[in-house]
């Protein structure tokens, strides 16, 4: 349990304005000894970490009481609600600059989903204000839709530009990155068409994790709460890809 729990424990119970005037304080207690002691306000700004004066909005602002440091951000983006650490130190004590980008990767890879769900496609962010979406060409002309109107009405919502191409298999030695997308308990590895069939070997971090065929529907399927899957979604919030290798039986 975090400080910043109890305030999370009122989003979507709340609309997003008001919880600053019906809490203003948050006391956190452990073992007995007031741990910390947050405010909470409501401002309109632009989120730390974005830039485009276009992209501000209503932000609560949540600060340590006693010295005023900035240290949560809370607001929507897209159709989801954000709860940023602003303060989030990295390994070399700085703070971490690629969270914001993270949040515009998954919102605009959430709302492509919308689309076309569990389609093969790649995000990179160009630069703050623009975005490269590399899909499944079978798919890219139902992304942009008639004159452009469905890409448009992403890029509203993500306040994003977006520019998209035909995704092409990367090939990294004699492995691909497979896209994979989570629907309840269960983990999908997504390939194509002519995949169907063919066995693969699946390598997380440089590690080989377990061999399995790709089946009817071009997936592969595993629970999410076994040990596997516990590995994929620990490389997902990493941004770390899944890997496939083509199983060739005569080496084994």
């Amino acid at each position: 349990t975090r400080a910043i729990d109890a305030i999370q424990r009122f989003l979507g119970r709340l609309e997003l304005g008001v919880i600053p005037s019906v809490i203003d304080t948050t006391i956190y207690i452990e073992d007995g000894e007031i741990k910390s002691v947050y405010s909470i306000e409501l401002t309109v700004k632009v989120p730390t970490g974005m830039i485009e004066a276009d992209l501000a909005r209503p932000v609560i602002e949540i600060k340590d009481l006693e010295n005023g440091e900035l240290l949560y951000e809370i607001y929507t983006y897209g159709e989801q609600t954000i709860v940023m650490n602003v303060n989030k130190p990295k390994e070399n004590g700085e703070k971490d600059k690629s969270s914001v980008d993270k949040i515009v990767t998954r919102v605009i890879r959430n709302e492509i989903y919308r689309i076309v769900p569990n389609v093969a496609l790649e995000i990179s962010l160009l630069s703050n204000n623009r975005a490269l979406v590399e899909i499944d060409p079978e798919y890219a002309g139902t992304i942009i839709g008639k004159n452009g109107k469905t890409i448009e009405k992403i890029e509203e919502k993500t306040g994003i530009s977006i520019e998209v191409q035909d995704l092409e298999v990367k090939e990294i030695e004699d492995k691909k990155i497979i896209p994979v997308s989570i629907s309840g308990n269960y983990i999908s590895l997504n390939f194509r068409k002519e995949d169907i069939g063919a066995s693969y070997d699946i390598i997380v971090e440089g590690e080989y994790l377990f061999t399995a065929t790709v089946g009817k529907k071009a997936n592969i399927r595993l629970k999410r709460n076994i040990e596997m899957g516990e590995i994929i979604i620990k490389a997902m919030k990493k941004d770390e890809p899944v890997y496939a290798r083509l199983r060739n039986e005569d080496f084994y």
